[in-house]
């Protein structure tokens, strides 16, 4: 299996909930909830460092992961829309129409 096919087979198992952080005074816990499993497990684990803030670090992530899981749709969308109008000279209606609820959920979510 590719590379890339392993990693969303296993983005789908952690992707069902948000990602948490569990602040200890030395390290950052990075939290998931598990489908198979059925409840929390820590996923990663960021230690304090002289060059590292463990808090910032893990927060970083948390957001990263969450902010991709909740518009993960949105791009597979705008990625839909400009599909169609690449293949066709001229935008069809559907294609105009797509892309433009796309561009609309898009300004809203406030992440463009």
């Amino acid at each position: 299996m590719p590379k890339t096919a392993n990693i969303k087979k296993l983005l789908a198992l952690y992707a069902s909930s948000p990602w948490t952080c569990v602040h200890q005074p030395n390290k950052s816990l990075i939290e998931a909830y598990i489908q198979r499993a059925g409840n929390w497990a820590t996923i990663a684990e960021v230690p304090a460092s002289p060059h590292c803030n463990p808090r910032e670090v893990a927060e970083f992530i948390i957001r990263a992961v969450n902010v991709y899981e909740r518009n993960r749709g949105l791009m597979s969308e705008m990625a839909a829309a400009l599909d169609i109008c690449l293949e066709t000279e001229k935008l069809s209606w559907a294609a105009e129409h797509d892309a433009d609820v796309a561009l609309r959920r898009a300004r809203e979510s406030g992440e463009i």
